[in-house]
Formats: structure tokens, sequence, C-alpha cells
């Protein structure tokens, strides 16, 4: 299985169908204006998303990361060259052979469809303000994309921080994550979850370091070794027929 480093579940079945993608960016761009501008917009898209698909497979380089030797590694040095080219192409890539357990994917995803389908009443008692640094539920419609409201509802999840951590500058973004009561494994999941991320994340940076021409720690420490992650759990409601939307995070 293949994962997307964001909270997107987007299985690599229906990911490999790029002709599904291009029918979708093309339908979605009729039914606004058909004009030349949007249409090079397509093709630009296509064009990445065809670049899309080389993805690195990380195995190598997550099998001899903190090694002493993985600088000298061949399959390590394969992948530091599609991460650099990936990087420096498309901008993203997508990770395959990542090691995280499909069976906690899975989960991950089960639980979220459970606290998504709770009543609006058990949902917004983590609700989002600017008192829990911005951490918890948003409702359908409350995020605003581009002045239009975006359809989906979420919970945002940041690094926790301690008061006075940043001083003055991060300030507003102090204080833990807002977990629900119900489903019960809701935050264990989570959690836990974040975590393989998080080291996944570290040792994808080793490859990125040395992609650079830098050593392998070169973000580790008090550089970046304790970087601020973000974390969007998104619910989509049903579609009934057709409907207006605006979601730039399909």
């Amino acid at each position: 299985m293949a994962l997307l480093i964001s909270w997107g579940f987007i299985g690599e079945k229906e990911f490999k169908d790029k002709d599904r993608w291009v029918l979708y960016l093309h339908q979605l761009v009729v039914k606004s204006i058909a004009t030349r501008a949007l249409e090079f917009m397509i093709l630009m898209i296509t064009n990445i998303i065809d670049y899309f698909f080389i993805s690195p497979n990380v195995s190598p380089l997550l099998d001899k990361c903190d090694r002493p030797m993985m600088v000298e590694d061949q399959g390590v040095l394969k992948v530091v060259r599609e991460l650099d080219e990936a990087c420096r192409v498309a901008g993203f890539f997508y990770v395959k052979g990542h090691g995280i357990p499909d069976s906690l994917v899975k989960e991950v995803k089960e639980v979220t469809r459970k606290f998504f389908d709770l009543p609006y009443e058990e949902k917004v008692k983590i609700k989002m303000s600017p008192k829990t640094g911005y951490r918890g539920y948003q409702r359908l419609g409350e995020n605003i994309t581009l002045g239009k409201p975006d359809m989906h509802e979420a919970i945002d999840c940041y690094r926790p921080m301690e008061s006075g951590e940043y001083g003055s500058f991060g300030k507003n973004m102090e204080g833990k994550n807002l977990w629900p009561e119900n489903p019960a494994n809701f935050k264990s999941l989570m959690e836990q979850y974040i975590s393989l991320q998080k080291e996944l994340a570290r040792k994808i940076m080793q490859g990125i370091a040395l992609a650079l021409g830098g050593p392998p720690e070169t973000f580790e420490g008090e550089r970046a070794g304790n970087s601020f992650w973000v974390m969007r759990i998104i619910g989509y409601p049903g579609l009934a027929g057709e409907m207006q939307y605006n979601d730039v995070g399909w």
C-alpha cells in the first residue's frame, strides 16, 4: 500500500487511475469558465500528475538510516536521487515503502469515520477557538478558502507547544491537541499514527539532507530536531446529486 504524507488516505489503486483524475479536473474547470488559461492549467496539472506517479520507494533509505555507512549504500543513493528530482521538478512526492502498517491505517480511517458520523453536539465538544491554540473541530463550511466556505469538516492538530516556548511569536499556537472522548480509542490511534509519521519524516529528511550535499543529520538537533508539524483530519459529506462546492484540498 502507498500513503500520502498528509491526511489523504488515497488508495494506490485509485491514485493510479490517472484518467479519472484528469476527467475530474476537466469537469471542475468546465463547470466554471472554459478558457485557454484554464485549459493550460489542466495541462500543467496533468503533467504534475504524470510525474507524481513516478514515486520513490523509500524503504532502502529507511532500512539504512542512522547507520554510519548509509551515505555509501547504493540503495540509499538511488532514493536520494529520486527525492532530489521530485523536489526540484514537482515540489512534492508520493511515498511508497513507508513501513506504516496497513492495519493501523485502516483503524485510523475507521475511527475517523466514526467521529464524523457523531451528532454535531458531540463533535463540537472539542471546538476550535483561539483559546485552544486553533486546535480542534471545525464544522462544515466554517473553514474559508478564497472567500468561500469549504465543504468539509475537520479536526486540526499541531505539535503541542508549552507556554513561552517561542516567546510572543508563538503565543497564538500554544496548547495541546483536543481529542474526543468518543470514539474511546481515537486519541491513542491518532497519537500512534502521528508518532510513526514523525519518525518517517525524520528519516526522509535525512535523504533530503544528502540530496542537498550535507550530512544526514543536517536537519536534526537544535536546527530542526523538534520541527513543527500539522495534521488535518478531514471529513467530507456525501453528495446528493450535483453540488457546487469550493475545496482546493481534494
